[in-house]
């Protein structure tokens, strides 16, 4: 038999319903070549790992569709998750081992509780057409078919579920089937690496709105298309005898730079690091639980910027991939709270600017009924502490205590940090910004809490 091991960081109800929802479908994806399945969540409830059994011999069918779906979900096997899971083992961490599949929902329910686990969600395909992942689309309405983008694909011929947002409406579901793929290399002018849905059931609803955003494709789209993402990243100077390949970190760098596009080829960074034309160097961005370490090599420099071409095989590809993949996927959602008009306002440029989809709330009683509306796709909340109705104290107590919510970030905003840090951060505030510094320090916390960079 051979195992596989998946490492999901729970933070926040999405992330628990998206493990979840994959650990359910392991039965359908492994097509009845599923022996068992072992799962630990860690003391602190921040971790569950999943470790399938397969029967042998396992076809890469069933591989490529579980590499496919975690990928999806926000995760993927490496050794770094089989490392945790062996220091797991030996914590005072919730261990389940070698669950039949008919035993999954009983094993789910001891390591989350039956009243936390809310009905889940099937595997679904999402497409939020109101972001950047509609970047390199490509609908064929006459012939029903969708292309889409990535060195990552499920088996052809696989039926899923596709769930499809479009601005102004409610998300569409309809069932799809996987048709060709293109791997990288093939010789296919204006597409890149992907893969052909089949929408032949697909509703006029459903292909009006993929219709209504998705461009028709140019003769001359580049074959890798660079997708605005506009995130933390840091830049640093590779050692000469440093690997060329890419490689995940425990523990990432501070994120001065930042990330303005990206292509599985290549990225343009903003940073104000002095580099050359042809220099080595690494790309540091965060990556699921932890951080991802690219190497590239810097093809031109202007002020305050770097294009790089990254120089990885094919493994390296790959996790490239994963990643970018991840990055148009996660929400970048912000609402800032404040009953200052003005400051909402110019803090809620600063933040767009910064690469931020953001909302606004004037108190916190606004505030909690807009995350009530969204908080699954909420990255983190700016909340000023002096205002009217409710104040940010008590906003964040009830996001914490009353809501549950222990992992949406933070960050507090006020004129006396000082003062009010003990009571602020009680209440569990990540970060706490004093009015003076400005909006870019503002966006800064929110850069550091939102994607867990360092702080040192």
């Amino acid at each position: 038999m051979h195992s596989l091991t998946f490492a999901f960081k729970l933070t926040g109800r999405a992330r628990i319903q998206a493990a979840v929802s994959f650990v359910l479908a392991l039965p359908s994806l492994c097509a009845a070549r599923l022996r068992s399945v072992s799962l630990w969540r860690s003391a602190d409830g921040e971790i569950l790992l999943c470790s399938p059994r397969l029967l042998q011999p396992s076809t890469h069918e069933v591989r490529e569709r579980l590499m496919y779906w975690a990928l999806r979900q926000g995760t993927s096997p490496d050794t770094s998750a089989e490392v945790a899971a062996a220091n797991l083992a030996g914590g005072r961490d919730v261990v389940v081992r070698h669950v039949p599949p008919s035993g999954l929902p009983a094993a789910l329910a001891s390591l989350f509780g039956a009243e936390q686990l809310e009905e889940p969600e099937p595997l679904a395909l999402a497409l939020d057409l109101t972001g950047p992942e509609r970047d390199g689309l490509v609908l064929d309405a006459e012939r029903r078919t969708l292309f889409l983008p990535g060195l990552s694909a499920p088996p052809v011929g696989d039926e899923l579920l596709l769930v499809v947002t479009a601005p102004g409406t409610v998300p569409l579901r309809t069932s799809a089937v996987v048709g060709e793929k293109r791997e990288p290399g093939e010789p296919d002018p204006g597409l890149p690496a992907g893969f052909v849905l089949e929408l032949t059931g697909a509703s006029p609803d459903v292909l009006s709105a993929l219709g209504q955003v998705i461009s028709a494709p140019s003769p001359t789209t580049r074959r890798e298309p660079r997708h605005v993402l506009r995130i933390p990243a840091a830049l640093t100077t590779a050692v000469s005898d440093d690997p060329v390949r890419v490689k995940r970190l425990a523990v990432p760098l501070k994120y001065a730079d930042r990330l303005e596009n990206m292509s599985t080829g290549g990225a343009l960074v903003r940073t104000s690091l002095p580099l050359s034309n042809g220099q080595a160097v690494w790309l540091h961005l965060p990556a699921g639980m932890d951080a991802v370490r690219i190497p590239a090599a810097v093809v031109h420099t202007s002020a305050g910027a770097a294009g790089l071409r990254f120089h990885v095989d094919s493994r390296g590809a790959r996790l490239v991939a994963e990643v970018l993949a991840e990055h148009l996927t996660r929400s970048r959602q912000v609402l800032v709270v404040d009953d200052d008009p003005l400051v909402r306002r110019v803090l809620g440029d600063t933040l767009e600017e910064h690469g931020y989809e953001v909302l606004t709330a004037g108190d916190g009683l606004t505030a909690l009924r807009t995350l009530s509306e969204c908080v699954l796709g909420t990255m983190a909340v700016v909340t000023d502490v002096h205002m009217p109705v409710m104040g940010g104290l008590e906003l964040v107590h009830r996001i914490r205590e009353a809501g549950g919510e222990r992992d949406l970030a933070i960050v507090a905003v006020t004129a006396t940090p000082t003062t009010a840090a003990v009571a602020l951060r009680m209440a569990g505030v990540d970060e706490i910004v004093g009015k003076e510094l400005g909006p870019t320090a503002i966006v800064e916390a929110v850069d550091r809490v939102a994607w867990r960079a360092p702080t040192w």
